[in-house]
C-alpha cells in the first residue's frame, strides 16, 4: 500500500524484483496508470470563482464532474474567461442538458446554504436549477433546490439553501434545461458554499431606481426578523453609507447622484439584540442621467465614429424585441448595431445615425437620454431607406425587417408593445416599411398620453438571411410641447351710460392661438 498520495492526481507506477540484498531486476517495461480518488470536503466556507490555472481555458476545477454537456462551439458546460459557461440548445435532434456536480460533502448538506453570480449570455432564458445529487453518475438522484431566472444579462446575486436536502444526497449540482425555443447560456462566478446562519441574511437584493437621485431597494428576509441594516456607497468609495433600524422593506434612498454606479448590502437584525446576520453579497446600480427638459433636440452634429452617441445618457442595446415586451431589462452592450455616419447618402445633413438591416441577426436598440415631458407633447424625426452604402432606394427587404420606434412610459425601466410604432412588411405594423423611400421622411408621434419621465428607442431587427442589404439613415430627433392656452377675458366696469346705451370695457389676455372680435358677445 502506497500512502501519502495527492487527491485527484495520475501516477505511473514501475515495479523491479528485489532478488537479493545487492541484486534487483530491471524495472517493469510498462508503468501501470491509476489515479487517486478526489478527497472529500470536509470543511467550509468553500469559494470557487474559476481563476485557478486548473479552472481555465475549458477545465472545470479539480473534482468537479461534467455529468451532462451540450457540444457547441465548446464542449459546455465549461471555463470561459473565469466564469463556469453553461449553454444549450433546443435542436430538433440535440437537446443535451447541462449538470455538473461538486466534490461529495463529508458533512450533511441541510446546514449549508450557496451564493453565486449568474449571467444570462444568450437570446433564450431557461430554467437554471440549483440542486443536490446522492450520486453523480445517476441523473435520477438529483433534487431541485432552487429554480433561477435572471431577468437579463447583468451579473445577479443568488441565494439558495439547502435546509431541505436529504441527509443521502452529499453532492451540490448546477443544472441547464433547455428552452422550448433557440439557445440559452449562462455564466456563474464566485461560488459561496457556507453554513446556514440561524440569524439569516437577506437574499435577493433588488435595487429599482426611480429618479436620477432616488433609488428603492428590497429583498428576501431570511426569517421572520423586522429589522434591518441598509449600507451603500459609491462603486469608487471605501466608506460604507450606514442606515441602521429600517423596519420597512422595501425602502427608498434618496439624495443620490446622477449617473453614478452604487454599491449596496444588507443585514438582518435579529429578535435578540445581540445578533445581527451576516451582510448580503452586494449588489449594484446604476442611477440614470438627469432627464433632459424640453424642447429636446438631437441632429448627431459634432459627433464623429469614435464619439457616438452624444453621451453616456444616450445607450446602444442589443435584444430581441420580444424579450423587451415580456418584460426583460435593456443593458447598455454597446453592440454596433447602430453607428455615426457623414456619408451623402439618403438624407444629405451632415451628422446622423445609421443602421443596416440585413441578415439574420440584426436586433439593434438607439435609446435615447430620460426626457422631462411636458403637456400635448409630440415627437419628430426624420428618416431615410437606402441599398446599403448607395444612394438608391431601399430593395429586397422581407417580412422579418422592421423599423420601431417605442416609448418608455418608466423611464427606461420597461418597453410595451402598446407604445410602440412599428414599421414592417408583414402587415402586422402600423406602418409599412417599404413605403419609407431614400429621401427625408418626416414622421410624428403623439406623446400627450404619457406625462413625466419617458425614453424613447428607435429599433431595427433583421432574422432571416439572405434578404436585402439596407441602410436605415435617422436623423432630426425632436421632442416638444403645444400649450394651447385659451384666451381670457375679463369684464371691466361701463360707462357712458344712459336710459339705452352703454359703454362696455373688456380685458383681453392672448392664449395660444389668436380671437378676432367676432369672438365676444
Amino acid at each position: 500500500t502506497a500512502s501519502g498520495l495527492t487527491p485527484n492526481t495520475e501516477y505511473r507506477l514501475w515495479v523491479r524484483t528485489k532478488c537479493s540484498a545487492t541484486d534487483s531486476s530491471d524495472w517493469s517495461l510498462e508503468p501501470v496508470t491509476f489515479r487517486t480518488i478526489c478527497k472529500n470536503i470536509t470543511s467550509v466556507p468553500l469559494q470557487e470563482d474559476f481563476s485557478l490555472p486548473q479552472a481555465y481555458n475549458g477545465n472545470l476545477p479539480s473534482c468537479w464532474t461534467k455529468v451532462l454537456s451540450y457540444q457547441g462551439q465548446k464542449l459546455y458546460p465549461e471555463i470561459v474567461n473565469g466564469k463556469l459557461a453553461f449553454k444549450t440548445n433546443n435542436w430538433v435532434l440535440n437537446k443535451d442538458q447541462n449538470l455538473v456536480v461538486t466534490p461529495k460533502f463529508d458533512m450533511p448538506l441541510n446546514t449549508l446554504g450557496i451564493s453565486f453570480t449568474l449571467a444570462l449570455t444568450d437570446s433564450h432564458s431557461a430554467p437554471f436549477i440549483v440542486g443536490v445529487m446522492s450520486d453523480p453518475s445517476d441523473t435520477s438522484t438529483f433534487i431541485t433546490m432552487g429554480n433561477v431566472l435572471p431577468p437579463d444579462g447583468l451579473d445577479r446575486i443568488y441565494d439558495v439553501s439547502f435546509a431541505a436536502a436529504p441527509a443521502t444526497h452529499r453532492y451540490i449540482a448546477f443544472r441547464l434545461k433547455p428552452n422550448t425555443t433557440g439557445s440559452s447560456g449562462y455564466e456563474v462566478d464566485d461560488v459561496d458554499i457556507h453554513v446556514l446562519s440561524s440569524c439569516a441574511r437577506p437574499t435577493n437584493i433588488k435595487a429599482i431606481v426611480l429618479t436620477s437621485d432616488s433609488v428603492t431597494v428590497s429583498w428576501t428576509a431570511g426569517g421572520s426578523e423586522t429589522l434591518w441594516t441598509i449600507q451603500y456607497r459609491p462603486d469608487t468609495s471605501t466608506e460604507w453609507i450606514v442606515l441602521d433600524s429600517i423596519s420597512t422593506n422595501p425602502y427608498t434612498i434618496k439624495g443620490l447622484s446622477a449617473t453614478t454606479k452604487y454599491q449596496i448590502r444588507v443585514k438582518a437584525l435579529c429578535s435578540d439584540s445581540s445578533s445581527e446576520s451576516t451582510f448580503s453579497l452586494i449588489s449594484k446600480f446604476l442611477t440614470p442621467c438627469v432627464a433632459e427638459i424640453l424642447p429636446f433636440y438631437e441632429n448627431f452634429t459634432g459627433l464623429s465614429d469614435r464619439k457616438f452617441p452624444r453621451n453616456k445618457c444616450w445607450s446602444i442595446c442589443y435584444m430581441d424585441i420580444d424579450l423587451a415586451f415580456a418584460g426583460y431589462s435593456l443593458s447598455n452592450n454597446n453592440t454596433r448595431d447602430w453607428w455615426y455616419s457623414d456619408n451623402a447618402y439618403g438624407m444629405n445633413s451632415g451628422g446622423k445615425a445609421r443602421t443596416s438591416i440585413w441578415g439574420y441577426n440584426v436586433r439593434g436598440w438607439l435609446v435615447t437620454p430620460p426626457i422631462l415631458l411636458e403637456r400635448n407633447s409630440f415627437l419628430d424625426f426624420d428618416v431615410s431607406f437606402t441599398s446599403y452604402r448607395s444612394p438608391n432606394r431601399a430593395t429586397g427587404t422581407r417580412a422579418d425587417d422592421k423599423f420601431i420606434v417605442i416609448v418608455s412610459d418608466n423611464g427606461g425601466a420597461t418597453w410595451e408593445r402598446k407604445n410602440a410604432t412599428i414599421w414592417s412588411n408583414d402587415s402586422t405594423g402600423d406602418y409599412v416599411l417599404n413605403d419609407i423611400t431614400n429621401g427625408v421622411n418626416h414622421f410624428q408621434i403623439d406623446l400627450s398620453k404619457y406625462s413625466g419621465v419617458v425614453k424613447i428607442a428607435f429599433y431595427v431587427e433583421s432574422t432571416v438571411a439572405d434578404n436585402g442589404n439596407n441602410d436605415l439613415y435617422l436623423d432630426n430627433i425632436e421632442v416638444k410641447s403645444i400649450v394651447n392656452d385659451p384666451p381670457t377675458v375679463v369684464t371691466l366696469p361701463a360707462d357712458s351710460i344712459a336710459h339705452n346705451t352703454a359703454t362696455l370695457h373688456k380685458k383681453v389676455t392672448e392664449g395660444s392661438y389668436l380671437i378676432d372680435e367676432e369672438g365676444f358677445f
